[in-house]
């Protein structure tokens, strides 16, 4: 996959490049703060977006043990554990891209990774793959990110920017209640948990050692981070 990191590499380049974009939303005063910035720190426009989105906790950073073995017979694979998650995020990846821009938006909009955004949706919707008209889990989660209209309105179109804010929102907010759960976890276990909660609730999560346990294959926040950190560093989200 060197190919793709070099890839992303590029794309950041050309981003950095592209500052007369960045200016037209900023004012002339504004701008040239942002320019002594730059200088004196040594940012880049990939760096400082970077800085954004990782206010919850870097998904690189946290521990994973990926897949488990129910999780890893959806796609008949004879592996489990990191590997695992890492086919099922690429065999996902051409879906993936058709909401490309509208993840990397809604993460850099809310500070989480987009390449989280995209672990969830792999994970929840194979990007999409198993809904119907929209809906899967027996037409009880909506979308994407799969949000429950058990205990949520669902809002915009399954595909939708809308969509995608609703159910990051209720990711951060999860996030948030673990933090206040457990305030002498490290940001990533903190991250790590939400992301848990996102799938059976923040009174489930009791310990580090057992974090997935009752998740759905027992393995949730493991297999979506390790996905989302495939995302990462071969997607380019």
């Amino acid at each position: 996959m060197k190919w793709m990191k070099r890839d992303c590499r590029e794309k950041g380049n050309k981003q950095y490049k592209s500052r007369s974009r960045v200016a037209r939303r900023l004012q002339k005063a504004d701008w040239l703060e942002y320019q002594q910035d730059t200088i004196k720190h040594g940012w880049t426009e990939s760096s400082t977006r970077q800085q954004r989105t990782m206010s919850y906790g870097d998904i690189m950073k946290a521990d994973t043990t990926g897949a488990g073995p129910e999780t890893s017979r959806q796609d008949k694979l004879s592996v489990t554990g990191v590997a695992a998650s890492h086919t099922m995020a690429q065999t996902d990846l051409s879906r993936m891209n058709q909401y490309k821009s509208i993840i990397i938006e809604v993460g850099n909009e809310k500070g989480i990774a987009p390449a989280l955004i995209a672990g969830i949706i792999s994970r929840e919707s194979r990007a999409g793959n198993t809904l119907n008209n929209g809906w899967g889990d027996k037409n009880n989660g909506w979308g994407l990110m799969q949000v429950d209209r058990g205990s949520h309105i669902p809002q915009g179109e399954w595909n939708s920017k809308e969509h995608l804010c609703q159910g990051t929102d209720i990711l951060i907010d999860f996030i948030k209640a673990i933090r206040r759960k457990f305030p002498d976890w490290t940001a990533e276990q903190q991250l790590k948990g939400g992301i848990a909660a996102y799938n059976f609730g923040a009174k489930n999560v009791q310990t580090l050692a057992g974090m997935d346990l009752g998740t759905l294959g027992d393995d949730y926040s493991s297999d979506v981070v390790a996905r989302s950190q495939w995302y990462k560093t071969n997607g380019c989200f």
